[in-house]
């Protein structure tokens, strides 16, 4: 019957696509990593604009992080600098990490900063782009096959589309979130640190 047609799909959209997004980003790392290989390129051309931050104060944060990114070096973290889109970090799948110049003039100090880096390794940490991502492909061709016009989906050309429309859901910010405060406390960073960048990007 429709009602049950319709019970289904929605419990597909709700458990199932998710649950097996999160298998897929997890137990097929390198799919994911390939398929965002291009992925900052991709972004260079359709959102980003170049870094006006002077080579010298680049070279301060690169500094200043590499100690943080390498303790995460399983996930193969590297920052970049952009600009363009106001105060924001976003982390792809690959492990580039990227900060805008709105972000760093933002914050007040450096242990804000690296909240925000620890957050973004957060969300590397449990790949909830690349599972933000597949979901979204898998719902889109699950769409289009109900409706019966199913064409090629690539993950790397709807990049721009997500990072403009990147609220993730509030699980994945719940486990951003805890992730960068064990690593702030661990670090010995104040915790405070988080709250008041945070506090900034709200406001």
């Amino acid at each position: 019957s429709l009602l049950l047609t319709v019970f289904l799909v929605i419990s597909t959209v709700l458990y199932g696509i998710p649950k097996a997004a999160e298998v897929i980003a997890h137990e097929f790392p390198n799919f994911t990593t390939e398929k965002f290989s291009d992925g900052m390129a991709v972004l260079d051309r359709t959102l980003f604009e170049p870094s006006t931050l002077s080579e010298e104060k680049q070279q301060y944060y690169e500094k200043a992080f590499q100690p943080l990114l390498k303790d995460h070096a399983s996930l193969n973290p590297r920052v970049f600098f952009r600009s363009g889109i106001g105060p924001n970090a976003f982390a792809l799948p690959n492990g580039e990490i990227v900060f805008t110049d709105e972000l760093i003039e933002l914050a007040n100090n450096d242990n804000e900063l690296f909240a925000i880096l620890f957050h973004e390794l957060g969300h590397l940490k449990h790949k909830h782009v690349a599972r933000r991502t597949i979901q979204n492909v898998m719902i889109t061709l699950m769409a289009l096959f109900i409706i019966g016009d199913i064409n090629s989906a690539d993950i790397v050309t709807a990049l721009p589309a997500l990072f403009l429309d990147l609220s993730y859901s509030r699980e994945f910010e719940r486990e951003a979130d805890k992730y960068a405060v064990e690593q702030l406390v661990k670090a010995n960073i104040p915790v405070d640190s988080f709250v008041s960048i945070m506090q900034k990007l709200q406001e």
